[in-house]
């Protein structure tokens, strides 16, 4: 999160400076979150992301394939914000893409 958060502020900072209309409340409000994050960490999570592609890629040595949950939820109407997984509220945007965080790097 930390690259993706950001390279995406860095992409779009003049546009947000500019049109910061011409995004979505949670789009901008996620690249703004991104442009002040410190390189010592974005630094550390580009090393992280190496040792993790190394790791995978010994696993796909003897594996084929891997099978493992999209989302904590099926697909929510558009507006709902919140829902309630094993009894806990929780918010659905920050959680649609809990399983598969892993694998975008």
């Amino acid at each position: 999160m930390i690259i993706t958060a950001g390279e995406g502020g860095n992409l779009h900072w003049e546009n947000l400076r500019s049109r910061p209309q011409d995004f979505d409340s949670a789009t901008r409000d996620h690249f703004l979150a991104g442009t002040p994050i410190p390189a010592t960490w974005y630094v550390q999570a580009q090393r992280f992301r190496q040792w993790y592609r190394t790791r995978i890629r010994e696993i796909f040595q003897h594996t084929n394939m891997i099978f493992a949950p999209a989302t904590p939820i099926a697909p929510p109407e558009i507006g709902v914000e919140k829902t309630v997984v094993a009894g806990q509220e929780i918010l659905v945007c920050p959680n649609l893409g809990l399983f598969t965080q892993p694998y975008h790097l």
